[in-house]
């Protein structure tokens, strides 16, 4: 395991340019990397149906490519490539700028899960550059809370988490801020695990309540932990209650 005042370029990734971008946002170690906190969080884990997008909103939708790739190079340095999916409901066509990489991995007849701003009206709907995944791949970009990190130049969000997993995997547990006795009686998880739910959380209120630990000054802490542990105690039993009765549903 590595110390927490590890410096930041020993995780894979981080170069001098790296590293020079990373300490404009005041990361120089693996400590303060960790303890750089998401801005907000996208909810990407339902998937809708195409017939149940609604323009203007960010979507995750699960569609088959129901058609060959069709590159237009409408300028120098302007390529556009369309392809057009389907689902058992109707069809979505979807747009890439500069992006024949992205299309080219698209397999004619194959299901995948796409994440993007919805766009068009009742003749039809469109995305344009969403990011995409097969199903049976490992949740990155879709079917997960993705954190979305302030950002400078020189990074991207998806290169920020990928340092902050890292971290994550080889770090020492970091030291507790807070005795048993009072993350007991108000519910805030332990440093190691809410750092993990900070940056990985499997649903939003778990996210909300472990973000508690960087307002562990502020005056209104004991309302904030009350509301907080209320919201995550009624998700985990309604959670619970609709895994039990999908479990009813299968053996029906």
């Amino acid at each position: 395991m590595a110390a927490l005042n590890t410096d930041i370029r020993y995780i894979k990734g981080v170069g001098e340019a790296r590293a020079k971008a990373l300490a404009k946002l005041g990361v120089t170690d693996l400590r303060s990397l960790l303890s750089y906190f998401p801005r907000a969080y996208e909810d990407r884990r339902a998937c809708k149906k195409i017939t149940g997008l609604v323009p203007g909103e960010m979507s995750c939708v699960c569609a088959v490519v129901a058609g060959e790739a069709k590159l237009s190079r409408i300028r120098k340095g302007l390529d556009l490539t369309k392809v057009q999916l389907a689902d058992t409901t109707g069809r979505l066509n979807v747009t890439f700028f500069n992006n024949r990489f992205a299309a080219q991995q698209l397999e004619y007849g194959r299901e995948y899960i796409f994440y993007g701003a919805v766009s068009g009206d009742f003749i039809g709907y469109s995305m344009t550059n969403p990011v995409f995944e097969a199903p049976e791949s490992q949740p990155v970009t879709t079917r997960r809370i993705l954190p979305i990190y302030p950002l400078t130049a020189g990074l991207t969000n998806a290169a920020l988490l990928r340092l902050v997993q890292q971290a994550l995997a080889v770090c020492d547990p970091p030291e507790e801020i807070l005795p048993a006795e009072v993350r007991e009686k108000y519910g805030i998880l332990p440093a190691e695990r809410a750092y993990f739910a900070i940056h990985e959380p499997n649903y939003m209120a778990e996210a909300e309540l472990a973000n508690l630990l960087r307002k562990i000054d502020d005056r209104e802490l004991r309302d904030e932990i009350d509301r907080a542990a209320g919201t995550v105690g009624r998700l985990r039993e309604a959670e619970g209650y609709e895994a039990g009765c999908r479990c009813a549903e299968m053996t029906e």
